[in-house]
């Protein structure tokens, strides 16, 4: 037997009814149709992963989004690197030297957290990014433990995928790289 083929709603594409492939978590009464029984309210639930992806407020705000996370990201990424540069906020090692492997890596924090806050050379800032936390993980991390919530690693690689995500999306709207495209477009 095939899914039931049903109307499709007001305004919304017509996709296979749920309830022919058992999700609803209720059943209609016997012999009547459960498009009878809720309506406009069966289509909405039937189609509502279509109809938020194809929504024009998440459409208008997905980029937006994107431009918010980045900007939560470098504020987030941005004290790591004053901690081990500036000891602010104060830790229990206070400052590391700056010509050492960690001023090398908290130098990198502070302007690549700076850089991506403002979205400033996003692109290429996110993916040097990327692959410091990638290394931090493996140097600093991993010999502790295998597991990361185990071995203190899960901040370094939530932000290893999220700078590398940034890299391959850039920074969004609200980026001072996408004012500066558009005023060289404009220029030209």
């Amino acid at each position: 037997m095939g899914v039931q083929q049903l109307p499709p709603g007001p305004g919304l594409p017509h996709y296979p009814s749920l309830n022919a492939i058992g999700w609803l978590p209720f059943r209609s009464p016997r012999g009547v149709p459960p498009e009878r029984c809720l309506g406009n309210a069966f289509h909405l639930k039937e189609n509502i992963l279509q109809h938020l992806i194809s929504n024009p407020v998440v459409g208008v705000w997905a980029p937006r989004a994107l431009s918010v996370q980045r900007f939560a990201a470098g504020l987030v990424f941005f004290p790591h690197g004053t901690q081990k540069l500036f000891n602010f906020p104060p830790r229990e090692g206070g400052a590391v030297e700056l010509f050492s492997f960690m001023g090398f890596a908290g130098t990198l924090k502070v302007i690549g957290g700076a850089l991506i806050m403002l979205g400033l050379f996003t692109r290429p800032t996110a993916f040097i990014l990327s692959g410091m936390m990638a290394v931090a993980y493996f140097m600093a991390h991993f010999p502790r433990n295998f597991y990361p919530t185990l071995n203190g690693g899960d901040a370094a690689i939530l932000f290893c995928f999220v700078f590398f995500y940034i890299s391959t999306t850039g920074g969004g709207p609200w980026a001072l790289d996408t004012a500066r495209s558009a005023k060289t477009v404009a220029a030209n």
